[in-house]
């Protein structure tokens, strides 16, 4: 999966959600904080490493808190359906992969090429909304 440079971020969702705005400071912390490992995982969305779903282990010296912290913070974050652990295991969050699953589609389709009316055609460019009128 090539590796992007950002990932879209909306404080006034994260503000509204009433799931994550009954977490802890401290909670929604190590929440974001895994937001930004699964924006960095294999499986955008997924919680991965080395191609297999982070173990707890894992993910406390990542973030650098106690083994206990971490599981008081994992269990208000699944209990309020913040994220969910899939079949496999892996820590996931829905916006995330549906944003994914979005920008993969968006990708395959533009590859195809663009709409054939706008296309240059028989050497005449076709004026466009966005074409200025002094060319």
């Amino acid at each position: 999966m090539a590796k992007m440079p950002a990932f879209q971020f909306y404080p006034a969702d994260w503000r509204k959600s009433p799931d994550v705005q009954a977490m802890s400071f401290f909670d929604r912390g190590v929440w974001f904080e895994i937001l930004c490992l699964m924006h960095e995982s294999d499986e955008r969305g997924r919680l991965m490493l080395a191609g297999k779903p982070m173990n707890d282990e894992s993910l406390m010296r990542i973030l650098g808190i106690s083994r206990t912290k971490l599981e008081n913070s994992l269990n208000t974050i699944l209990s309020l359906g913040v994220a969910y652990r899939d079949d496999d295991g892996a820590l996931c969050n829905r916006r995330m992969m549906r944003d994914e699953r979005l920008r993969a589609v968006r990708s395959a389709s533009g590859s195809l090429g663009g709409n054939p009316i706008l296309l240059n055609q028989n050497g005449k460019q076709i004026p466009t909304p966005s074409s200025s009128s002094s060319s």
